[in-house]
């Protein structure tokens, strides 16, 4: 029986491998092979994913709490920006955010790519 969607909240780029992963193996056990979809969406989240589940769940949190909406944190985290152009880009699109708050954000950014 298929599975509906319980919630539209954004989800991190290693919450969705974990899922994804979960109904993969779900399927196994029931010997049926995964469809064509959940195969390419694992390869895709896998090879894109910069931090694992714990540290993406702990940042995006952190990123809240410095007043991100959880949608743009989501963006932050799955996308890791090195260059402070790269996060004022995604910041500009989606939340006003002050000089001082994105030198913040991207320094906390920064101190998770060194994990």
């Amino acid at each position: 029986m298929p599975k509906h969607v319980e919630t539209k909240e954004p989800i991190s780029f290693a919450e969705a491998k974990e899922l994804i992963e979960k109904v993969i193996k779900e399927k196994k056990e029931v010997e049926k092979e995964p469809i064509y979809e959940q195969e390419t969406t694992l390869k895709y989240v896998s090879t894109f994913e910069k931090l694992n589940k714990k540290d993406s769940e702990k940042l995006i949190k952190e990123l809240v709490e410095l007043g991100a909406p959880k949608n743009v944190a989501v963006n932050i985290v799955n996308v890791m920006p090195k260059e402070k152009e790269i996060l004022e880009a995604i910041l500009s699109k989606r939340f006003e955010c002050p000089e001082a708050k994105q030198k913040e954000i991207f320094d906390l950014v920064s101190k998770y790519q060194k994990k």
